[in-house]
């Protein structure tokens, strides 16, 4: 990267009090050869550099000046090639000299107005050593800031945006919710040529995202519409349709994780599950229950209730016996017209009336709590 707009950093850039300095090398951890001579943890991030606008003599400055890192809670750190404002601020032993100061980088100068880098080559060579572990890309676009955005970009495609006023290419604010907050998290964007020309986020091409809406509507396509779930008239908005406080995370993968304790969801109206396949596993149990349980979408019908299990077996138990004494009855009947006679005859009389009896508990074995398909 290295779009020319007449800047020049052959001249001296020491003014607004301060100088400016090329990162030369940066102590990263602890593996740095000079990690313990610069002050061990107190020196990481801090950078080597060469001032910019001081003529290079190669022995007087055979070893760059150093500066530590100065931080109010935040960083971006720099990487080799990029400029650096360099300030002097007091020492850590001014308990020995009062008027000990030390070098420190302040800012990371933003030389092209764009995330992913800004470092300048030196002008004997034409493109940026940035070292062995940072890896220039050309995917990468800055965003599109809005009218008293705060933005946060990293060099590879992630960012957090807070806003929420309304603009003409801000897809999330209208007239009717301009000044309503939100917060867009996002990793990952939709590479767009040229890639200095900004960029704004899109949930459904963006890597990852999570999006924080006070009153406002995401164009979040869904991977599945499933909602035969649903008795009819139930039906929910779909992502696209819902305008209001939402939060909405997309990604090609989501992992919730509770290493100790547990995981809840809940919520007023309903929890919606739609998926090619959804499988519940359980190491003690899997407890479900509800005023109306339906399996399957014909089940809403409430037609075919699922039967008891414990209250049908006895039904069919007792069922059983019913028959059995008919068929010992039978296998002792004597020939028509004998004395006996008579009696099988009441016998069969009181089964019948044991079977019409039974048959009046069939109510009994249906659930009037779950429904299954007929199909």
């Amino acid at each position: 990267m290295n779009r020319s707009s007449g800047i020049s950093l052959s001249g001296n850039l020491t003014g607004g009090g301060g100088l400016y300095g090329r990162v030369i090398d940066i102590i990263m951890d602890a593996n740095h050869p000079e990690y313990g001579e610069k002050g061990a943890s107190s020196a990481l991030y801090g950078v080597y550099f060469r001032e910019i606008g001081r003529h290079f003599d190669e022995e007087r400055d055979s070893k760059p000046d150093f500066a530590r890192r100065q931080t109010d809670g935040t960083a971006r750190i720099p990487v080799k090639g990029e400029i650096v404002k360099i300030e002097s601020q007091p020492s850590d032993d001014r308990d020995l000299n009062a008027k000990a100061t030390v070098q420190y980088w302040t800012r990371v100068v933003n030389m092209w107005n764009h995330p992913q880098h800004s470092a300048s080559p030196l002008a004997s060579v034409e493109e940026n050593d940035f070292g062995e572990d940072f890896v220039e890309t050309t995917d990468v676009n800055p965003l599109q800031a809005f009218p008293g955005d705060v933005l946060l970009e990293g060099r590879h495609g992630n960012s957090l945006r807070m806003g929420g006023t309304n603009f003409t290419s801000n897809i999330f604010s209208d007239e009717e919710n301009n000044g309503k907050p939100y917060n867009i998290l996002k990793v990952g964007q939709e590479p767009l040529e040229p890639h200095f020309d900004p960029t704004v986020e899109d949930v459904n091409r963006d890597k990852s995202s999570i999006y924080m809406m006070s009153d406002h509507t995401v164009g979040l396509i869904e991977a599945n519409t499933n909602i035969l779930g649903y008795k009819e008239g139930d039906e929910p908005d779909l992502a696209d349709a819902y305008k209001g406080p939402q939060v909405l995370i997309n990604s090609d993968r989501l992992f919730f994780n509770a290493r100790e304790e547990s995981v809840f969801i809940s919520a007023k109206e309903q929890i919606g599950l739609a998926s090619n396949q959804i499988a519940l596993s359980a190491t003690e149990y899997v407890g479900l229950d509800a005023k109306r349980i339906f399996l399957g979408t014909n089940a809403f019908n409430e037609d075919e209730p699922a039967l008891k299990g414990a209250t049908t077996k006895q039904w069919l138990s007792d069922l059983v016996k019913i028959i059995e004494t008919a068929a010992q009855v039978l296998g002792k009947a004597p020939p028509a017209g004998t004395p006996y006679a008579a009696v099988a005859v009441g016998t069969f009389n009181t089964l019948i009336g044991s079977l019409k009896a039974h048959a009046l508990l069939l109510n009994t074995i249906e659930s009037n709590k779950v429904y299954i398909d007929k199909f």
